[in-house]
This record gives C-alpha cells, sequence and structure tokens, in this order.
C-alpha cells in the first residue's frame, strides 16, 4: 500500500498511513531478529547528509523561525529514502512491488479519467488537477518508468498487462494535454538518454567511468537541443523572456546572501525588492529552476549541498547499473533521476513536496532492491 500511495496522484491521507505502519513493522521485524538498521551505502549517504545539513544550516543562519520550520519539514518529506530502502531490505516480494506501482497507475489514470470533465481541473486550456501544469506533469510522468518496469515484469498476466497499458496512455495522454515543455522534454531527453545508453551498457558491457562521461555529455546535449527546441517551435514569447529576467534576479539574491540565502520561504516576499525593471510578472514564487532558487533562498549552503548530492546520486546510479545492467529498476529510477533534473533547469521540481517524497522514496527502493539481488548473485 505504502508503495501505491507514493506513486499514486491522489491519496495523501492513506500514503501517511501506510508509511506509519511500514514503519512500524520493519522496526518490530528489526527488534525481532536483533539485526541493526539498514542505510543505503555511504557513497549516497554521505552527500545527503551534507544537503540536509546545509539546508538546516542554512535556515538556522537566516534566523526566521518560519524558514527552519520549512526547511526541516522538507527534510522530513526526504525521509522515505530510508524508510524505503530499510522496508524494502526487509519487505521484499517482488510481484507485490510491481502490482503495487500497476494499481497507482490505475488510480493515477482514473485521477485523470474524473478530472477531464471538471472545468477546475484546467488552467488557460492546460491539464491541471493539481496546483499547476507544471506540477501536474511531474506526478503523471515520475512513476511512468516503474509503471513500464511492472508492465515487463508482469506480462505472463493478461489481466495485469491489460491494466498497465491502459493506465500508461490515459497518463501520457493526460501529460500531453498540460503542454509542460519542461516536464514532456525532461522525459524524453531522460528516455532518449537511456536509449542510447542500452545497446552498450547491455552488450557491450562499457565500464562505469565510461558510461558516467557519455551520459553526461547525452544529457548536455540532448537538454540543450530540446531548449532550443522549446524556444523555437513551442515559444512562448513572455514567459520565455521572463525566465531569462529570473537570472538576474536569482543572482542579485545570491549576491545579497551569499552563504544562507533569503530564507526557504521568502521567495515571494523578497521578489517585488529584486525584479527586473522590464520583468512583467511580478508575482512569481519561485525562480524556475532548482539550482537558482536554491542559491537564491538557501545561498551556498543549501544550493551546494543540492548540487553535491545530485552529482552523486547520478555517479552512483551510473556505477550501480553498470555493475548490474540486467536490473531494471535501476534503468527506470536514472531515467527518474534524469527526467526531474532536466525539468529543473527550467522550473523547480526536486523542491515540489509531492515530488521530492516520490523520488526519494523510489530512490531508497530501488537501491534495496538492487542490493537484495546483489547480495543473492
Amino acid at each position: 500500500m505504502y508503495i501505491t500511495f507514493l506513486l499514486a496522484m491522489k491519496g495523501t491521507a492513506l500514503y501517511n498511513l501506510a508509511s506509519a505502519v511500514l514503519l512500524l513493522c520493519t522496526a518490530v521485524l528489526l527488534y525481532r531478529t536483533k539485526t541493526s538498521i539498514c542505510i543505503p551505502a555511504k557513497f549516497l549517504t554521505i552527500p545527503y547528509l551534507v544537503f540536509a545539513c546545509g539546508l538546516t544550516l542554512s535556515s538556522v543562519l537566516q534566523g526566521e523561525a518560519n524558514n527552519i520550520v520549512k526547511v526541516l519539514h522538507y527534510i522530513y518529506i526526504t525521509l522515505p529514502l530510508f524508510l524505503m530502502y530499510a522496508g524494502g531490505r526487509c519487505f521484499v516480494r517482488h510481484d507485490v512491488i510491481y502490482k503495487a506501482m500497476a494499481v497507482a497507475a490505475g488510480i493515477t489514470a482514473a485521477v485523470c479519467i474524473s478530472s477531464c470533465l471538471d472545468p477546475h481541473a484546467w488552467l488557460d486550456g492546460r491539464f491541471s488537477p493539481e496546483s499547476h501544469p507544471n506540477v501536474t506533469v511531474q506526478l503523471l510522468l515520475l512513476p511512468v518508468p516503474f509503471v513500464m518496469v511492472a508492465l515487463y515484469k508482469l506480462r505472463a498476466s493478461k489481466l495485469w498487462t491489460a491494466v498497465n497499458i491502459v493506465s500508461l496512455l490515459v497518463i501520457l495522454m493526460a501529460a500531453f494535454l498540460t503542454r509542460s515543455r519542461g516536464g514532456l522534454g525532461g522525459f524524453l531527453v531522460g528516455l532518449l538518454i537511456l536509449g542510447t545508453l542500452s545497446w552498450p551498457v547491455l552488450k557491450s558491457g562499457w565500464s562505469y567511468k565510461k558510461t558516467a562521461v557519455v551520459s553526461l555529455l547525452l544529457a548536455v546535449f540532448m537538454t540543450l537541443i530540446s531548449l532550443f527546441v522549446a524556444l523555437n517551435v513551442f515559444a512562448r514569447t513572455g514567459s520565455d523572456q521572463g525566465r531569462l529576467y529570473l537570472l538576474y534576479t536569482s543572482v542579485r539574491m545570491f549576491e545579497d546572501h551569499p552563504l544562507c540565502g533569503i530564507g526557504f520561504d521568502n521567495w515571494s516576499r523578497e521578489y517585488p525588492r529584486y525584479i527586473h525593471p522590464e520583468s512583467n510578472e511580478p508575482h512569481l514564487t519561485h525562480a524556475h529552476n532548482d539550482v537558482l532558487n536554491l542559491m537564491a533562498t538557501t545561498g551556498a549552503l543549501g544550493a551546494g549541498g543540492y548540487v553535491f548530492f545530485s552529482v552523486m546520486t547520478w555517479l552512483y546510479l551510473v556505477k550501480r547499473l553498470t555493475a548490474q545492467p540486467r536490473e531494471a529498476m535501476l534503468w527506470a529510477m536514472l531515467w527518474m533521476f534524469l527526467s526531474l533534473q532536466i525539468h529543473g533547469f527550467v522550473d523547480i521540481s526536486v523542491q515540489y513536496n509531492q515530488s521530492a517524497r516520490m523520488f526519494f522514496g523510489m530512490l531508497g527502493l530501488t537501491l534495496a532492491i538492487a542490493d537484495k539481488e546483489r547480495e543473492i548473485v
């Protein structure tokens, strides 16, 4: 149930209940078996701690109680990384995991279908049952790589195959209706990168270093191509120019508060003081870029920790992928990571609470499954 409502677009109350049950069951099992708590490898855990400590220190130095509370709440949102890793190591049953993913896709598809006739689910002609089309597209597309893994793993069952195919078609159509260039672009670029890497990694056995270098070059090249297409084929003149003005705004905020930023939750309050003179968007709530937003709001401490964590996560996933190229969950996780990061160039992605919860939770589950499989081999 935890996996289902981690990935489903709706069901926050059930997710909270399921997380409490999973935490309790894991704690009881570890106590009864006298087993120590499992955490991901230090290659990933240490960068996570650097990120979390950087955010916390920036808010403490900034001094406003509201920002300290917001940062601590965000860190709480990321803790599924450890809960899912420990739970996955204790309770891994592949058939249950893949069926839970399929059920999550079915719930999301049902939400999309029921929302289509609701006028409040549309914003300027864009499908948006959540707060904004850019948020909606993340909640729709981030789970898709794992639903595709479930489709492959449950292919022997006609019923589960039919459920997965119908759900995927509905979700992809709904994602297209959001008309979110960044979300759709990140999803497609991630797919193209993995598709390009699949043959050399699976058949030629590329090394970790070669795969890391090539994947980085592909990410940079394909992201630039997607930005070029978005700006020239799907241009939104006022909005695109406004994003450039946000670079100016973010840098000015950072220059005035280089160590700890203006405060994790203070962008809206401070933005009018720093707005570019020619900008026609006076009410923006964030910098439309993950790194710039963290630079402005949490300074070098928060942004530096995030960049360090992101780079190390990417390297670790590539390292594990080259060591276990047949583990489908690793391919899905890298796809989710790339989609989130590329979308983060033109919006905030990992800073949306539900997207962060989904990302960190699936990262923990993926590593738990991969580690368990490696031990069996």
